[in-house]
């Protein structure tokens, strides 16, 4: 089914939250992304937004902004989702982290960000992972599809999962 900009408009919601991965956009909605100025990325294949949507960490451990991104499909103008500059798949966003201490009888690990050693985060005995306050305590669960690579003390990757809702 197509979206048009004007049911994005009547919706009131935003951009992201309005289109899926996969819709199909009409020509005004096509026009409002060639509208934002400077555009980022603009081939007979892409369009991207000019202004990032947000910052995700990449495989290579490198910070770099996310777009919201049409793909041309068999003539057609696809949403694509929010991906790197130049690309047309979603980005994923990649956390590295480091096992720094474990309480067994509860099935618990303690990871910390190796980017951003501030940042804490808890894996339960389900593989559920969330993110901690400054004072350990659970903050919220990490949202669905990060990668999250666990390292050594070496910071050499030992395993990696993706996380779940």
């Amino acid at each position: 089914m197509m979206k048009t900009y004007r049911q994005l408009e009547e919706s009131g919601r935003s951009l992201n939250s309005f289109l899926e991965i996969g819709d199909e956009v009409d020509p005004a909605m096509t026009e409002y992304f060639l509208e934002t100025r400077p555009l980022e990325t603009r081939t007979p294949q892409l369009i991207q937004s000019g202004r990032p949507y947000d910052h995700f960490r990449d495989a290579d451990r490198k910070v770099k902004e996310i777009y919201a991104t049409l793909k041309r499909a068999s003539g057609k103008w696809i949403y694509a989702g929010l991906c790197f500059s130049g690309e047309s798949e979603p980005a994923k966003h990649h956390l590295f982290v480091t096992l720094k201490s474990e309480a067994p009888d509860f099935g618990h690990k303690y990871y910390r960000n190796i980017c951003n050693p501030a940042m804490w985060y808890l894996q339960d005995q389900c593989h559920q992972w969330d993110g901690l306050d400054s004072k350990g305590r659970s903050e919220s669960p990490l949202k669905a599809g990060l990668v999250i690579h666990i390292c050594g003390k070496d910071g050499r990757q030992i395993s990696e999962e993706v996380t779940k809702e």
